[in-house]
């Protein structure tokens, strides 16, 4: 991860909101309609901001459930943005949640974390567990109920999300940095040659 480009920068949040923050493909597999779920059960200034490319028919879907379920105000879709802004993005939400059904090692995640943005995720394969292993930067969620108490936990005390923010960054900077990545590919490759 090149913590050079992607790095905390100053809360960008414009309002008292509580922002969940969604990035990438806007599609079955990242699973927003569970988020949107969760956020019924929340306070109204919890919102869902969503970035993404979209597929069609599944935002047909979310602005289905969105409409039914008085969600218009709280459900905001920005589209696709740049590798370059991420940070800037990150620095406008609360928590990021990531509700996957299927992933490797979410690359989202460890954005997050070295934004200092504390993250909480579904348990959708290895990599977010080992990623936020310990509580380092935030949680693992298995169900709507855990996703919904984690998520009132932040909600009810900011100074965790700072602490799970801090840890996150710290663990990124630690173990995934780009000079860690290069480093360990260096190793590999002598390694094989001898």
């Amino acid at each position: 991860m090149d913590t050079s480009v992607f790095t905390k920068l100053a809360a960008q949040k414009k309002t008292d909101d509580f922002i969940i923050g969604c990035i990438g493909v806007i599609g079955e597999n990242k699973n927003q309609l569970f988020v949107l779920k969760a956020l019924r059960k929340l306070p109204k200034n919890v919102v869902l901001h969503c970035y993404g490319k979209e597929d069609e028919n599944y935002r047909a879907t979310l602005d289905s459930f969105i409409e039914t379920n008085g969600l218009q105000d709280r459900v905001s879709f920005k589209g696709f943005v740049d590798n370059v802004n991420i940070p800037k993005v990150q620095a406008t939400f609360t928590v990021l949640v990531l509700a996957s059904k299927n992933e490797g090692l979410p690359l989202s995640i460890l954005e997050a974390m070295v934004c200092g943005v504390p993250v909480l995720s579904s348990n959708s394969g290895g990599g977010a567990m080992y990623l936020l292993q310990d509580h380092a930067g935030g949680f693992i969620f298995e169900s709507e109920a855990e996703l919904v108490s984690q998520l009132l936990q932040l909600y009810e005390h900011p100074e965790l999300c700072t602490q799970l923010g801090a840890a996150g960054r710290k663990r990124v900077q630690e173990h995934f940095s780009i000079e860690k990545e290069v480093n360990a590919y260096k190793e590999l490759y002598l390694s094989l040659l001898t």
